[in-house]
């Protein structure tokens, strides 16, 4: 149990307690007195009034699902502004990359095929990739498939990726590294 704080922001400090000891209303109280101030300083970061919003919403249910790791905060409202550009950052970064892939998507598909035979060909030659792609990521151990999985297909990090899973990186660098080679055997 965490022994309540005794700072000039009680009520804070006692709603984050609660908290940590599991109490969903404090989870709300939190949210409910932050939300104005976490989305005034989300907008100066970037005006996206969508964005923004979607990145509160992950960033309470972020403390929920780890509320029993979480520790005390000397100031709730210095942590809540901390984690919320951490988030912001994470999912601008998350932002770029699927629109750095979807551009490269769009350039290599953008050609028309010359026929309908051409197209069909091209089809069976995707369906047969993906297939092998798919047979080589079954093949991976379960950290494998997740380590490629939030690196390619989120897009993080490996750094984001260490915190993820609570490695250290040079253990992503191995995964990402192991599963490449074991999915190259399969591809080819």
């Amino acid at each position: 149990m965490h022994k309540k704080a005794t700072t000039k922001d009680q009520t804070e400090s006692d709603l984050w307690i609660s908290l940590l000891n599991g109490n969903k209303k404090a989870l709300a109280s939190l949210y409910l007195k932050n939300h104005q101030m976490l989305f005034k300083y989300g907008y100066k970061i970037t005006p996206k009034e969508g964005f923004v919003e979607d990145c509160i919403q992950e960033l309470f249910l972020r403390i929920w699902e780890n509320h029993n790791s979480l520790s005390e905060a000397k100031s709730v409202k210095a942590y809540l502004c901390i984690s919320m550009r951490r988030t912001i950052f994470k999912n601008l970064r998350k932002l770029r990359n699927q629109k750095d892939r979807n551009q490269i998507y769009a350039k290599e598909y953008d050609r028309q095929p010359l026929c309908m035979e051409e197209l069909l060909i091209e089809i069976e030659n995707d369906k047969e990739i993906q297939e092998k792609l798919n047979n080589a990521i079954d093949s991976l151990s379960k950290s494998g498939r997740k380590v490629i999985y939030l690196k390619y297909y989120n897009g993080m990090s490996n750094t984001e990726i260490a915190n993820e899973m609570d490695i250290n990186r040079q253990s992503v660098y191995n995964h990402v590294s192991e599963a490449i080679k074991a999915m190259q055997q399969f591809v080819k």
